[in-house]
C-alpha cells in the first residue's frame, strides 16, 4: 500500500495495474492483487497529478495541475505530449480519443487526442464557479460545477452550446455515465441520478429533470432515497 502521508487523488485500473495520481509526486502503480504491491514506476515531467484516465489502449490522460493535460505512455514511463490549459487541470475523463478536463477556475476543455502524440484543444467553456468532474458522451459535455451541474451540446467545430443547468443542493464534485439517458453525480451528502433529455433542443432548456437524494450510508446498509421530479412535462 502507499504511504499514508501522500496526498492521493484520482485512480484508475488498467488491466492488472492500479494507477494512482499523487499531488506533487506524479503517478504510482500498484499490481492488482490481494496485497497490492507497488511496482517500480516513475514518469518524469509530471508536476502535480490530480486525476487520470485510460486513453485508447496504450496511453493515460493525466490532469497535472498547472502543468495542464499530459499524455503518458505507461509502458515507456514517459510523457509523450502536453496541452497547456488555463486554470489548474484537476479532473479528467476520456471517451475513445476524446479527453475532457475540469480545470477548476479555468473552466472545462475538450481535447482531441485521437493522435496521442499531437493532442489539440477542440472546445472550451467557462463556468460561473470551479469546474470539477467532467464527462463526454457522444456529442455532449457535462461538468460538476459545485453549486450546479451543467450540460452542453458540442456543436460545429466542437463549440460547446449550453443545454441547461441543474442546481446542486449538496455541491457537485464529480459526474459519471450511468446508463443511456442517465448520469450519476457525486456530491456532499448525496449521490444523484439525473435523467438527460437527449433530444432536447439546445439552449435554455433544463436537461436534467430528476434527481435522487439520499443520506450517507455505510456499505452493506440499506440506502433510503427520496426522488424529486421537476420539468417532467
Amino acid at each position: 500500500f502507499l504511504d499514508s502521508s501522500l496526498r492521493v487523488e484520482g485512480m484508475r485500473t488498467v488491466g492488472n495495474t492500479l494507477y494512482v495520481a499523487v499531488h506533487q509526486k506524479g503517478l504510482r502503480a500498484l499490481q492488482v492483487a490481494a496485497d497490492l504491491p507497488e511496482q517500480p514506476f516513475a514518469v518524469t515531467g509530471l508536476t502535480d497529478s490530480w486525476d487520470l484516465a485510460p486513453l485508447q489502449e496504450s496511453y493515460l490522460a493525466v490532469a497535472d495541475g498547472e502543468g495542464g493535460l499530459r499524455i503518458v505512455d505507461p509502458a515507456k514511463q514517459t510523457v509523450v505530449a502536453t496541452v497547456a490549459l488555463p486554470g489548474r487541470a484537476a479532473y479528467v475523463a476520456t471517451l475513445g480519443g476524446m479527453v475532457a478536463v475540469g480545470a477548476l477556475g479555468g473552466g472545462v476543455h475538450v481535447v482531441d487526442a485521437w493522435n496521442p502524440l499531437k493532442p489539440m484543444v477542440q472546445a472550451s467553456a467557462s463556468l460561473p464557479g470551479d469546474a470539477y468532474g467532467v464527462m463526454v458522451r457522444g456529442g455532449q459535455l457535462f461538468a460538476a460545477g459545485g453549486h450546479q451541474v451543467l450540460a452542453w451540446t458540442l456543436g460545429k467545430g466542437g463549440k460547446p452550446v449550453p443545454r441547461g443547468t441543474l442546481r446542486s443542493e449538496h455541491y457537485a464534485l464529480d459526474i459519471q455515465n450511468f446508463t443511456e439517458g442517465q448520469v450519476l453525480t457525486t456530491e456532499f451528502q448525496s449521490v444523484r441520478r439525473l435523467a438527460v433529455a437527449e433530444s432536447a433542443p439546445a439552449g435554455g432548456y433544463l436537461v436534467l429533470p430528476s434527481a435522487t437524494y439520499a443520506p450517507l450510508a455505510n456499505v452493506g446498509q440499506q440506502l433510503h432515497a427520496t426522488v424529486r421530479l421537476a420539468n417532467v412535462g
